[in-house]
């Protein structure tokens, strides 16, 4: 009984050196096209890029080691390890002048690791139609443009102190009567150090396939995070992320949080995306019972000043879905002789 355990626990061993192996390959790929490539447009880039949480946009974006729970569709699968009861998640965005972007997203813990499911809709509002004959667009003609992508994301704790997770999504553009299709797929992973209150974090987002208008492909914005989180108990709150997009250059995300008490949470974050308004975001937070209400705002310099409300909810007993047991890293130790 006991070799077999042992032999077991070497397999486990093995398969988990060979996830961090793989992971590490796809970083380093992502970094080194980073540095090399030439910054430009990418197709979905709002799509793919925006903060679905109000959180997360009061972070700065900050979010790849900050993420617990339902928010790990978008920012890192594998905080959907966390989450032990249904989660349920809305959002409503308005991002700038006439573009709005919405989010529902709903996750389920099982026995087997967590599962979820989110979709994002852009919206981009009537656009004035332009044509050689009437540049200006002053014949009053118009056409609309939307995006949409639904995400289907797993997570699961591979140790206690590992998370890993991924997630497989499907996204639409439309501009006019054209339409492009494409799939992305995003891998992530949380560590918690031995050092209290600190946890690194690291996801690959936006892997995919290329989209096409007509006869022109564009790229997706494929995008490495790396991030830190540190915690002075349970009342404030540090987290970092450099964001690393293929051919452009690096995004620095800070964000504190702040809980004077349990219900009540202010935020105070700066986002390296977000250069016409230097980058600062601010918000709040409410929670009652299982219910939590968030507030950003997100000032955009000359395209006005963004609000952003979310709201989740948490429900069903925990104790009912109760997860596989994870076992710490083996430690072997040499065995004495016998005289």
């Amino acid at each position: 009984m006991m070799v077999r355990q042992a032999h077991h626990d070497v397999l486990r061993q093995v398969f988990l050196r060979k996830v961090v192996t793989i992971f590490l390959v796809f970083v380093f790929s992502i970094s080194v096209s980073a540095a090399s490539g030439d910054a430009g447009e990418y197709a979905g880039s709002t799509l793919l890029r925006m903060d679905i949480d109000a959180r997360g946009a009061a972070l700065g974006g900050a979010m790849v080691s900050a993420t617990t729970g339902i928010d790990g569709i978008r920012y890192n699968p594998a905080g959907l390890a966390d989450i032990n009861r249904v989660e349920l998640a809305l959002q409503r965005n308005n991002l700038s002048h006439d573009i709005d972007g919405n989010y529902a997203a709903l996750a389920l813990p099982t026995r087997l690791g967590n599962f979820g499911l989110g979709i994002t809709y852009v919206n981009y509002g009537k656009i004035r139609r332009t044509t050689t004959a009437d540049k200006s667009g002053s014949g009053g003609f118009e056409f609309a443009a939307n995006d949409i992508l639904a995400r289907l994301a797993y997570g699961r704790k591979l140790t206690e102190n590992l998370y890993f997770g991924v997630s497989i999504g499907l996204l639409r553009l439309n501009i006019d009567r054209y339409n492009a299709v494409g799939t992305v797929v995003d891998l992530g992973a949380k560590y918690q150090t031995r050092f209290e209150g600190i946890e690194l974090a690291a996801a690959l987002r936006n892997l995919g396939t290329k989209v096409k208008f007509v006869s022109l492909d564009e790229e997706l914005p494929a995008t490495l995070s790396l991030g830190g989180i540190f915690r002075l108990g349970d009342k404030l709150m540090f987290t970092s992320e450099v964001e690393l997009i293929s051919g452009g250059d690096p995004a620095l995300h800070f964000g504190t949080e702040f809980s004077p008490m349990p219900a009540f949470t202010l935020r105070l974050g700066w986002d390296g995306r977000d250069d016409g308004a230097h980058g600062l975001t601010t918000g709040i937070g409410f929670a009652v019972s299982d219910l939590h209400l968030d507030y950003a705002f997100v000032p955009r310099g000359d395209l006005g000043e963004s609000h952003r409300f979310s709201a989740k909810w948490k429900f069903g007993n925990p104790d009912k879905i109760k997860p596989k047991k994870t076992k710490p890293a083996v430690r072997v130790s040499p065995i004495k002789k016998t005289e």
